[in-house]
């Protein structure tokens, strides 16, 4: 229940919607309520000095109160819940307002009823504020993140439901599962801690706790890694938003660099592990351009004895003794930056959950910006960790500002567009949703040199995504004109972001009897030169 208020909240994830609490100031006269309601309509502080807003209702919260401060405090309830900033500014611009300010929103931590989470198990998702993460948001299954990784054992119970697109690099078949000497276990133990199946009354809890994992292999039956970039390659043309490599060594290359450059402009985040031979020496592919690099901590937020560091680690996460999926149908304790590499793409692939308009340089900077600073657990280590030990709860409050539910734009006009030859033309444009939620509705008025024209659009667009709009037929006149174009009230709601709104396209029509009159001439000179 507290997930489902929370995600009810459209403009703030931490306070109230439409709601403005304000106190009276103690040398002016409370106002009178009868059980607690204000008769705001014949109070001139409502029906004059607020007469602009939609207030529905003014409530005296603590009247029998013997506490001055509190018994001249009240609520007033908007029906418009976006002027609520406007009523605060006001209100503190009245000389009787000590303070108008936002209502808190309070709700529980969500806790997983998995059988083995607890922070004597999983003290690295204690240690990142999980819980106080996943009240904000939950792991939305259409975020995929890949494993790239030995073998995974896609048959475990606590793996088994989350699992999309499986595939096998070495033989380039659709099997990950373990073979000969390579028994899977870190590939299923990386796994895990990335997206195993949380809240299932089983097993572990995970990070991700409902996003997809996409298990690829890349290791041969004696358990080498043979084939690393091709599963990489893999992963980023087949969906994959977040790529974990908890692999990898001192050898670097132009194919490697050329492989992650290529995942990262398809549009995936790729994270590695440090390595494990506490030196600065850096470690590939974790020391190529355009990857996330991560060392490990412990349960005291110091280097893990094992994790490499220095001034090239973007980040630190715990990876010390972590409790995850075994090869089998068990559960493990493993350590090395291979197992705090996959609680950062875990993260990850939260946070684009959150925030799924979010680019992904924008969920990078959140990410390294909320880390928590443990430098003075590692005098040692100055500047060498990266930028902290992460912060899941910090990492989803930083993206706030940029979750915007509702948010409408017009990406280009296609038509009408340059010079057109015929007076008649159906106008073309691409609608894009850059909010949180699937766009079902908005209204779209366009003109070109007459009187605005309204169209009603419907349909189902998903986060991120883009439909072209085809507006009724139009005729115009020979001449030049300007076609405008603006979108608002997506889903029936105030656009929260009306910087994109607007579209315009510079257009031309043609006197098209003269452009034929031409050609005949041209024609029939043609024929008189050729003797016809």
């Amino acid at each position: 229940m507290c997930i489902q208020s929370l995600n009810a909240q459209n403009y703030y994830d931490h306070y109230q919607d439409g709601l403005v609490v304000f106190q009276i100031k103690l040398d002016a006269k409370r106002i009178l309520s009868t059980k607690q309601q204000v008769d705001f309509k014949n109070h001139s502080l409502f029906s004059d000095f607020l007469s602009a807003y939609s207030i529905e209702e003014v409530k005296q919260l603590h009247p029998d109160l013997d506490d001055e401060l509190l018994n001249r405090v009240y609520q007033i309830k908007l029906s418009d819940m976006s002027q609520v900033n406007h009523v605060i500014k006001q209100l503190n611009t009245h000389p009787i307002i000590e303070y108008a300010e936002l209502k808190e929103l309070h709700h529980k931590f969500w806790v997983p009823n998995d059988t083995y989470y607890s922070i004597q198990n999983q003290y690295g998702l204690f240690n990142i504020q999980a819980e106080q993460a996943w009240d904000i948001s939950l792991g939305n299954a259409n975020v995929i993140v890949a494993v790239t990784d030995d073998a995974i054992a896609t048959d475990h119970p606590d793996l088994v439901n989350v699992l999309v697109n499986p595939y096998n690099a070495v033989d380039q078949n659709t099997n990950p599962n373990p073979c000969g000497s390579n028994d899977g276990l870190h590939g299923s133990h990386v796994s895990g801690t990335v997206g195993c199946e949380t809240n299932n009354g089983k097993g572990l809890a995970s990070i991700g706790n409902g996003i997809s994992v996409m298990p690829i292999k890349i290791g041969d039956c004696t358990g080498a890694l043979t084939s690393g970039y091709e599963g990489i390659a893999f992963a980023a043309n087949n969906g994959a938003d977040i790529i974990n490599m908890s692999w990898g060594g001192p050898g670097s290359g132009n194919y490697g660099q050329n492989i992650i450059n290529n995942a990262w402009n398809k549009g995936a985040i790729l994270v590695a592990a440090a390595g494990n031979d506490d030196v600065t020496t850096k470690f590939y592919p974790a020391g190529y351009n355009n990857v996330v690099t991560v060392a490990s901590t412990d349960k005291q937020d110091k280097k893990s004895d094992f994790s490499n560091y220095g001034n090239w680690i973007d980040v630190s996460a715990p990876g010390s003794a972590i409790f995850s999926t075994n090869n089998g149908d068990s559960y493990v304790a493993l350590g090395g930056t291979s197992m705090a590499s996959p609680l950062v793409s875990g993260l990850l692939g939260l946070m684009k959950s959150y925030a799924p308009s979010a680019t992904n340089t924008e969920l990078i900077s959140c990410l390294y910006s909320s880390a928590d600073d443990i430098s003075a657990q590692n005098p040692s280590y100055n500047g060498q960790l990266g930028n902290g030990r992460i912060n899941a709860f910090a990492a989803l409050t930083c993206l706030t500002a940029l979750n915007v539910q509702f948010d409408a734009s017009i990406e280009s006009i296609s038509s009408p567009k340059g010079n057109l030859c015929s007076s008649s033309f159906v106008p073309e444009l691409l609608l894009k949703n850059n909010g949180s939620s699937t766009l079902t509705s908005a209204i779209i008025t366009y003109n070109w040199g007459g009187s605005p024209q309204v169209y009603n659009w419907s349909g189902s667009l998903p986060s991120g995504q883009t439909v072209t709009v085809a507006l009724p037929n139009q005729t115009a006149t020979s001449g030049n004109h300007l076609f405008t174009a603006t979108v608002s009230m997506p889903n029936g709601q105030t656009d929260q972001n009306t910087s994109n709104d607007n579209a315009t396209s510079n257009f031309s029509i043609s006197n098209t009897g003269e452009e034929v009159t031409l050609y005949l001439i041209l024609i029939v000179g043609v024929a008189i030169l050729h003797g016809k």
